[in-house]
């Protein structure tokens, strides 16, 4: 599916974090939500940082993705060429807020990692081009839309790790067993969208 307009690329982005949330569908970005803290104010921070890394790391990669071309060793450099994108934009971040902006820098910094080196950002950058397409609209749309999707993901984890918290619950049971049942009940529920738009 080659995708060629904005509408279109709305479309991915819906896709990507609603209709069918890459997040749950692929298990991108899993990992980490499980183990983010709860605390309200890094919620909104992380989701934000996480946002803005998905949107750069995107911008940059399409066109070195071009350049890349086909071929065995083209594939293995893709996740190198994002990861070291990624880092880049962190250091650049980290140096620019904690020059500019110390307070703003304290306040995010314990994120800041967290949302730069990333699975979303990664997968979210790998999947795009080679799904639907080489258009940067896409690759920034699909981004965007994973980022979008973890942070719903993960209101809906921090919601459900507050459930299971219940005395009821079997000991052998709660904990991560619980809440692997949970996030693949979710997945589930999702799955059962079609569309012409699949990241599975």
């Amino acid at each position: 599916m080659t995708i060629t307009t904005p509408h279109q690329a709305l479309l991915i982005f819906l896709a990507a974090a609603f209709a069918q949330n890459l997040v749950l569908t692929t298990g991108i970005g899993s990992a980490l939500s499980v183990r983010l803290t709860r605390k309200n104010g890094n919620r909104v921070l992380f989701a934000l940082c996480l946002f803005v890394f998905a949107v750069l790391t995107a911008l940059c990669f399409h066109p070195i993705d071009n350049l890349l071309g086909s071929g065995e060793a083209a594939r293995m450099l893709r996740p190198l060429i994002i990861v070291a994108l990624s880092a880049v934009w962190y250091l650049l971040a980290t140096w620019v807020l904690r020059k500019a902006t110390p307070r703003v820098y304290e306040d995010i910094r314990a994120v800041l990692p967290f949302a730069a080196i990333n699975t979303v950002v990664t997968g979210a950058t790998l999947i795009a081009p080679h799904q639907f397409g080489e258009s940067l609209l896409v690759d920034v749309a699909l981004s965007a839309g994973a980022a979008v999707g973890f942070f719903l993901v993960y209101l809906l984890l921090c919601e459900g790790i507050d459930r299971m918290q219940h005395s009821a619950m079997p000991k052998s049971f709660a904990g991560l067993p619980a809440l692997f049942l949970y996030l693949g009940i979710l997945a589930l529920a999702l799955c059962g969208f079609s569309s012409d738009i699949s990241f599975i």
